[in-house]
């Protein structure tokens, strides 16, 4: 093939991506329109590095001693947008941005903290769950795939743990 045949190709490619794109955010836009209570994901989106704590204490309902619980119904790898948790929690909570904006989806997401220094994937087959605490930073990954991303998240918190911080929040 000539250099002129080969950029032709490179270009129709650039143009299928393009569309691609344009068409992947037409679906995202109209399925939230039909479900406006609900945000649904038809492109790569991605969740900040986060603590729970760091959205969820402020609200009154939870403490720095509950967990999460994320059931994978499906199998989900690195490249199906897992699961990447730091290898150890925090102390603390941590300071949090109060605003962060998804690069690829340019939609506000919950609040955000700097990257831990030792992670892992948390790489699952279908209804595996990862629990993790509540000042474990950790994020979701990209999901690169053709599929969606569906995953059960549950938090828990033992009542006379939250009683007892709010007691000690207060004093």
């Amino acid at each position: 093939m000539n250099e002129t045949t080969l950029k032709n190709i490179e270009k129709n490619r650039n143009t299928e991506k393009q569309l691609d794109c344009y068409q992947r955010r037409q679906d995202y836009l109209d399925a939230n329109r039909m479900l406006p209570h609900r945000l649904v994901d038809t492109f790569p989106v991605f969740a900040p590095w986060h603590q729970e704590a760091g959205y969820y204490l402020p609200k009154g309902n939870c403490c720095p001693q509950s967990v999460v619980l994320s059931t994978y119904l499906h199998d989900c790898d690195q490249s199906g947008g897992a699961l990447e948790v730091a290898t150890e929690t925090e102390p603390d909570v941590l300071d949090h941005d109060q605003r962060y904006m998804d690069p690829v989806s340019k939609r506000f997401m919950r609040v955000e903290v700097g990257a831990p220094e030792a992670t892992r994937f948390a790489e699952t087959r279908f209804g595996e769950t990862v629990i993790f605490d509540f000042l474990r930073r950790h994020r979701s990954g990209v999901n690169s795939k053709d599929t969606v991303r569906i995953t059960f998240l549950l938090r828990a918190s033992r009542q006379t743990d939250v009683e007892d911080y709010a007691r000690k929040a207060a004093s």
